[in-house]
């Protein structure tokens, strides 16, 4: 009979083990403690862990390793905003319709013709929401119920077609209208004394085209429309000085032409500067309009409104730091040293930091009555000033984030603006959703930037989730994810981008460029 195999180490018995004598370990008393007559004790085996579950659980630590330095994951990685089919989106050369109905408030304006204008109170800012009053603002259902019976061979009312144009949607008949459109541009063109008319349009087009989300066909129209002026020279006759003895018809073409010409500069540096297009204004004409918005070296003469003025200034802004960026990857490019690339960038940063402090110190808060009027009740802010502060609060992000790398100061101001929009958004959907009429489609790349700021923030390392500055760019972003569901409802073709947010939110994508 072959010989037991030994014990291994700790299976001997206690009295044996004291002994330091060889044991069979035979139970419940071995050969060596029977002979003996002592008390056989066998000491409890502890129970080894298995192999596998200790790679299970070394697997399981790398995992948690792994998604702590992926970042934190936020509860908004579940927003609705990013349940939308990015797919779902009609073909790009028409304008998808939108899936809810729009806002049915803003103004309330009672005009009765028999009293005189001056003896109406002043426009004021409700602290609530106003029904709808003149028409300017109506229910969806009233509008469809007038296409509904509208035949397209006759002219439409300009009440339905101006709600329309500002919906950014022309609905089921906007084949048709784009068709007439270009049909009186034509007829336009074939008379001399219409070239202000046929520019006119094509600023209202581009506008349209933007408003759907229509970015391409918005950026062409601009930029054709920038290089019919230039050919019969419309910028000469508004950078000219203006005579003295001009006629009162006289004076009215000079203004009409002047503001022609800032709403040309106004969409084509829009567009170029948020979209990373190339923009149609010659650099000389840029350079002169940039004084007058942006540097204030020159003094408008007051013909443009003030709100357009402030709107013009931050798009200018914004379009002085896309020139800047352009500028830097050119010198960079070029092989210049890095001091001197540096000096550049921090002259031109403290000129656009210096235009930005301006403009927010005359930007009035959203609860001025600017611009209303009299007797007219908007609430609960006063939407005409949405528009200059989302375009501030996108020039300081773009203006500061250049630096947001290295200067914790830069950062932080972009940061800043950031919860601003966040908190306008809020603000702006107290008590409804967005509407068309509030912001235009294209200020949903604004309002996507603000998300790219904060979502970054949110995976800064000190950045714990539960913590305050984590709660507090959480609380920001929220309205900013809401807003944006809102915009993707009225414009679906922008839902594609959407999907980015997530993967950033949840750390799986990198930045690009903010």
């Amino acid at each position: 009979m072959p010989d037991k195999l030994p014990l291994r180490p700790g299976q001997a018995c206690l009295e044996c083990r004291r002994r330091k004598m060889k044991c069979d370990g035979q139970r419940p008393t071995c050969a060596r403690c029977e002979k003996l007559h002592k008390t056989c004790v066998f000491q409890p085996l502890e129970r080894k862990t298995a192999f596998t579950q200790i790679l299970q659980e070394k697997i399981l630590a790398l995992e948690n390793n792994l998604e702590e330095l992926s970042g934190p994951r936020s509860r908004l990685v579940s927003h609705p905003l990013f349940l939308l089919d990015p797919h779902a989106s009609e073909s790009s050369r028409s304008t998808p319709q939108p899936i809810v109905p729009v806002r049915r408030l803003i103004p309330q304006y009672k005009y009765d013709p028999g009293v005189p204008i001056e003896h109406y109170p002043p426009g004021r800012v409700s602290r609530t929401c106003t029904a709808e009053g003149y028409g300017a603002v109506v229910p969806c259902s009233v509008i469809e119920d007038k296409l509904r019976y509208w035949d397209p061979q006759t002219e439409i009312d300009p009440q339905t077609l101006n709600y329309l144009y500002g919906c950014g949607n022309l609905s089921r008949f906007e084949p048709i209208f784009l068709a007439r459109t270009r049909q009186y541009m034509d007829q336009a063109l074939a008379y001399a004394d219409r070239l202000l008319h046929f520019t006119w349009a094509s600023v209202i087009l581009s506008t349209y085209y933007g408003r759907a989300g229509r970015v391409l066909e918005c950026h062409n129209t601009v930029s054709t429309a920038v290089r019919f002026a230039l050919g019969f020279r419309l910028n000469s006759r508004v950078g000219s000085p203006t005579p003295d003895n001009l006629t009162t018809q006289e004076a009215i073409d000079l203004m009409e032409e002047k503001s022609l010409w800032y709403a040309l500069y106004l969409l084509d540096t829009n567009v170029a500067s948020r979209f990373d297009l190339p923009g149609a204004m010659p650099e000389e004409c840029v350079t002169e309009l940039n004084a007058i918005f942006v540097y204030l070296q020159s003094q408008d003469d007051g013909s443009c409104d003030p709100v357009l003025h402030w709107s013009m200034r931050a798009i200018g802004i914004v379009g002085c730091v896309h020139a800047l960026k352009l500028k830097m990857k050119e010198q960079e490019n070029a092989g210049w040293q890095e001091n001197t690339r540096r000096a550049f960038r921090a002259i031109r940063t403290h000129q656009l930091d210096l235009a930005t402090s301006v403009l927010r110190e005359v930007i009035p808060p959203l609860d001025d009555p600017i611009g209303l009027l009299p007797g007219e009740t908007m609430g609960p802010l006063n939407f005409l000033l949405v528009r200059p502060h989302i375009l501030l609060y996108s020039a300081s992000i773009h203006l500061y984030n250049i630096s947001a790398h290295e200067d914790p100061k830069a950062y932080h101001r972009a940061l800043r603006a950031a919860v601003d929009m966040g908190t306008l958004m809020r603000r702006m959907r107290a008590s409804a959703p967005l509407s068309a009429l509030q912001i235009p489609a294209i200020h949903i790349a604004d309002i996507y930037t603000a998300c790219e700021v904060l979502i970054r923030d949110l995976h800064q390392p000190s950045r714990t989730p539960g913590s305050p500055p984590f709660l507090a760019a959480e609380q920001a972003l929220e309205p900013l994810f809401d807003g944006l569901l809102d915009l993707i409802h009225l414009y679906p073709t922008w839902a594609p981008p959407m999907s980015k947010l997530r993967n950033l939110l949840e750390g799986t994508q990198a930045y690009d460029i903010i």
